[in-house]
């Protein structure tokens, strides 16, 4: 075994840690029993972690080979492994930084593995090692399907011939495709992700996941783990799909097996780490498991709604989890006490009193690539809390003055470097801290109090003359003009320093330091401009941007470079210097009008600006925002232009959409800029103006929109599916993770219900900017979800619109259309109309009742029995004086009032017979739902949705206290309200014959 081995130039090639002369001592140790460690260490020198292919990993290939089809040696899965680690890193460098000899000694090695993948111990992984590769062996691996009873390998087989030839090889594709239908759960879910269609085909994803067994993946070494890590390699494969993600996570987290739903609550924590957009969406979903009683899903929960900085809206959920001895209860009370409740106090206290501070003592930073649930550390979360610090000073004192470890006393000095001069009191036991290893930690907190620490002063002197660290000698110099106002010597040692500079890496490193410390100084250090000036040049760094703003600190002069650092943000992902030069760019102010783009085109974005990982995103994210928004509202005059250009097309958009009158329209404004702008005077009058303006526009062209608009016809085929069956919203919830778990409860609610189909208030608002609506559905069984797609699609082809689908469940049904959404009644009104304004022609008063969560407008709540008699329903809607408690006995009702009194004027508002027609499409199809028609003569035409999602149409007889009516479609409803505008009668009989409905009571 082994032959050759000698002849190979060891000496010659080179792996991880140096020659490979000790090669062939490994690689014969592998033959005997205990070569464990052997195995271990050849792992270290040909692979570690990746980055290059070693002359050594080249030459020892062969010899790992032979050792691997070798029966009797121990480990040979693990010598696979490393074959495949090598095989997969030379195949994503791309010929870079690997040796030129790799393709021939690799492709010698593949028909020996293609000869173990029927080998029972290691043939999973010599498919693996083949894939990894990227070998064009997938007819041999097809080939040895059928005859694969090991469910792991067979999975791994599909595996290997998507990578290998999915992209390629139609044979592959077709063969993968007809596995899409196999018998097994798993086989079929391994198709799909082969496929490279997880998305689109997402719902048989699903159902593999939710009713196979995935113990069939332990062994895969796709996965190698338990089912949780199952559900991450499908959310890996959706490549980022944002909304499919997101369907993903609220699936997974009804799956019986706990793994799954943690899998999806670390679906979540990726997602709401990088965009804010899908924390939206999240965060209601998420905030459900903050009392759940799997104990990771709740760690979880509470982290991401602390990190989220949602704390307060559920600080009495986060009080109650204090009480947990876990990390959980720690993430509570860090949650509380950023958030200012006083809750936290009795808790942070106990946590002073601990040795070691009931929280990390170090400040940890965590890369993105698995979210960590860590709460911020000891020095950082007491940091923040100097509002608190008179409470806090004597536990921390006590502390302080008990510590033994270097490590705690520099984390409490921190935390008194933060809280500044609110930390005065602790001046005696930092000045005791300066005769010990932490003296540095103490300097920094001595120097952040300031006149108040004049007692250090010459301890501070003491130092300065005997410290040789130039870092230490410059803090010292600076804690001295911060105590007492000595200049002189914080501008000695830096200029020293500076005029040095280049001179060695450890001096140009200590730049940054030097600028912040003469920025402190500020005018005073004006003598150093000169030889701070030499480090603006070249990209943007901690040197550039703290010497650019230490140079306007003392000079007042302006430079480019701290709006170069901040211009990658556009499109890049954030850096720490980044946040630096946008929190001196807030300071500094000023802007021209290529920076306010910028800055608003950064404010735009999606994507968390973070660069670590865990709570950090939401932290670090925040923190630049602010700061932008700081550095635009210190220059609102010279963005008035860009800022109005936002706030309009904000507003035109809610306009076009329909759903707020005038006074929320002015309020979204206010709400939406207020922390931007400082003059809120000036914003508020700007809102008013703007809102008249898009309102007025907007019903002066709605008066040359056709009769019936795509939006009209987009709301009579979901009304009509409605009422066959398929539950329909229009501009439901906020988004999709929302209106998927809404939706589903009210499906389960109906009975005879088949699917659903809805789009929200973001879709809405795509389609007002592109015309194109995209539509979300299912069905209620999950399996027949193409069938109700396409009956779906064939009303709305039906209704006269351009539908464009696939025919592909995991597609959305798109509807290309002109987004034109009538505004009436209240919603047509703003300050400066008349009622001639919004009604022309022959009217109607309405009286409005949407039980629905989204329903429109102000509400009232009504007694059931007035919700079905007319005549006392209106009573209670129109005069004055009424309060919700008289209406409030009994069962109750949430009403809607489309008859409302307007404030400007005093005249009710009227609406038009064709805007009455219209709005009968706003009335949600739900049963108790209804709409009251009335004309100038007193003649009564209401409609009322009924069990089994049917409309019933009458027109009451008070005398005789009973109504005559009968089901309607929409279409003939929409008819009868004209007829009652413009006839001024009912034409129910029109209809054929009517049914008599006594009251009862």
């Amino acid at each position: 075994m082994l032959s050759g081995l000698d002849e190979v130039r060891w000496e010659q090639t080179k792996h991880n840690h140096g020659t490979g002369e000790n090669l062939p001592d490994l690689l014969r140790a592998m033959t005997k029993p205990g070569s464990g460690a052997a195995r271990v260490q050849l792992q270290d020198e040909l692979f570690h972690q990746g980055g290059w292919i070693c002359s050594a990993a080249v030459a020892a290939v062969p010899f790992l080979v032979e050792l691997a089809s070798s029966p009797g040696i121990e480990g040979r899965d693990e010598i696979v492994e490393l074959l495949a680690d090598l095989a997969g890193e030379a195949r994503r460098l791309k010929g870079e930084r690997v040796p030129t000899t790799w393709p021939e000694v690799w492709a010698a090695a593949v028909p020996r593995l293609l000869d173990l993948i029927d080998d029972a111990e290691i043939g999973r992984i010599a498919v693996y090692a083949l894939a990894a590769g990227g070998a064009q062996v997938h007819p041999r691996l097809m080939a040895a399907f059928p005859g694969e009873s090991d469910p792991a390998a067979r999975l791994g087989l599909v595996l290997a011939v998507g990578e290998l030839a999915v992209e390629a090889a139609d044979d592959a594709r077709s063969w993968l495709r007809d596995l899409q239908r196999h018998a097994d759960a798993q086989v079929r879910l391994a198709a799909t992700i082969a496929l490279g269609r997880v998305a689109e085909d997402l719902d048989l994803v699903l159902a593999s996941l939710s009713e196979g067994d995935l113990a069939d993946w332990r062994k895969s070494p796709w996965v190698f783990g338990s089912p949780d890590t199952v559900v991450l390699m499908v959310d890996r494969a959706l490549n980022g799909n944002l909304p499919v993600r997101i369907r993903l996570a609220v699936e997974m987290f009804g799956h019986e097996d706990p793994l799954c739903r943690q899998a999806a609550m670390r679906i979540c924590t990726d997602l709401m780490s990088v965009s804010r957009g899908a924390t939206v969406e999240l965060l209601p979903l998420v905030t459900r498991f903050l009392d759940s009683p799997d104990e990771k899903l709740r760690e979880y929960a509470t982290h991401l709604v602390v990190a989220s900085g949602q704390a307060r809206a559920h600080a009495d959920r986060l009080a109650s989890a204090m009480a947990d001895e876990g990390r959980v209860g720690r993430i509570a009370l860090w949650g509380l006490a950023w958030s200012g409740d006083e809750r936290a106090i009795p808790g942070l206290i106990d946590c002073l009193s601990e040795k070691q501070l009931g929280f990390s003592l170090f400040k940890h930073h965590y890369g993105k690539s698995s979210y960590m649930s860590d709460p911020p550390g000891g020095p950082e979360l007491f940091g923040r809390l100097a509002g608190w610090a008179d409470l806090l000073l004597p536990a921390l004192r006590r502390g302080l003055s008990q510590a033994e470890g270097n490590d705690l006393k520099r984390a409490l000095a921190q935390v008194l470097a933060a809280w500044g001069p609110a930390a005065a009191p602790a001046v005696p036991e930092l000045i005791e801290l300066l005769d010990g290893e932490a003296r540095t930690w103490a300097v920094e907190a001595l120097g952040a109090i300031g006149p108040a620490a004049a007692p250090a002063a010459p301890k501070l002197r003491a130092l300065l003359l005997s410290a040789a660290d130039d870092g230490f000698r410059i803090d010292l110099a600076w804690a001295l003009w911060r105590t007492v106002g000595e200049a002189g010597p914080l501008l000695e040692v830096t200029r020293s320093l500076l005029e040095s500079t280049g001179e060695s890496w450890d001096s140009r490193a200590k730049v940054p330091q030097v600028c912040r410390r003469l920025a402190d100084l500020g005018p005073a250090a004006a003598c150093h401009a000169a030889l701070l000036r030499k480090f603006l040049d070249g990209p943007p760094t901690w040197s550039q941007v703290e010497a650019a703003y230490a140079l306007w600190r003392l000079t007042g002069d302006s430079f480019p470079v701290l709006v170069d650092a901040i211009r990658p943000l556009a499109t890049e992902s954030a850096k720490p210097v980044m946040r630096a030069a946008a929190r001196h760019l807030a300071e500094i102010g000023s802007l021209n009008a290529d920076t306010v783009t910028l800055l608003l085109r950064v404010c735009a974005r999606d994507e968390r600006l973070g660069y670590f990982g865990g709570w950090r995103p939401f932290d670090e994210d925040e923190e630049l925002r602010r700061h932008l928004r700081r550095a635009l509202a210190g220059t609102y005059d010279q963005i008035n232009e860009s800022i109005r250009d936002e706030i309009s097309k904000s507003v035109r958009l809610g306009v076009a959409l329909a759903r707020e009158d005038y006074r929320q329209l002015v309020v979204d404004v206010l709400e939406s800029w207020s922390q931007e702008l400082d003059d809120s005077a000036e914003l508020h009058r700007y809102a008013v103006k703007v809102v008249q303006r898009e309102l007025a526009r907007h019903l002066v062209e709605q008066m040359d929109w056709p009769e019936v608009t795509d939006c009209d016809r987009l709301s009579l085929a979901l009304i009509e599916l409605a009422m066959a069956g398929i539950v329909s919203r229009e501009i439901f919830t906020c988004c999709s993770i929302c209106g998927y778990s809404e939706i589903r409860v009210l499906v389960e609610e109906l009975s005879g219900a088949r699917g659903f189909v809805f789009y929200h208030r973001k879709d809405a608002e795509r389609a007002v900017e592109t015309g194109i609506v995209s539509l979300k559905y299912g069905a209620m069984d999950g399996k027949d979800i193409v069938r109700i797609g396409a009956e779906i699609a064939e009303v709305l082809r039906r209704r006269g619109l351009d539908v464009r689908w696939r025919g592909d469940a995991a597609d959305f049904i798109k509807v290309d259309l002109t987004w034109r959404r009538r505004r009436f009644g209240r919603h047509a009104v703003h300050p400066g109309t008349v009622a001639s304004e919004a009604v022309a022609g022959p009217w109607l008063r309405a009286v409005f009742y949407d039980r629905t969560r989204e329903a429109d407008g102000d509400s009232l709540r009504m007694r059931a029995e007035d919700c079905r008699d007319r005549h006392r329903f209106w009573r209670h809607a129109v005069l004055p004086g009424i309060v919700g408690s008289e209406a409030e006995v009994g069962p109750w009702l949430r009403a809607v009032f489309y008859d409302r009194r307007w404030e400007a004027d005093g005249d009710s508002l009227r609406m038009r017979a064709e805007d009455c027609r219209d709005q009968l499409l706003r009335l949600t199809p739900r049963v108790g739902n209804f709409a009251v028609f009335e004309t100038s003569g007193d003649t009564v035409l209401q409609f009322r949705w009924e069990e089994g999602l049917r409309l019933w149409a009458e027109t009451p007889d008070v005398t005789e206290r009973c109504s005559y009516g009968r089901h309607v479609d929409i279409d003939e409803a929409r008819s009868l309200i004209t007829t009652l505008g413009h006839e001024g009668r009912v034409g129910l009989a029109d209809l054929g014959p009517l049914e008599t409905v006594t009251w009862e009571g």
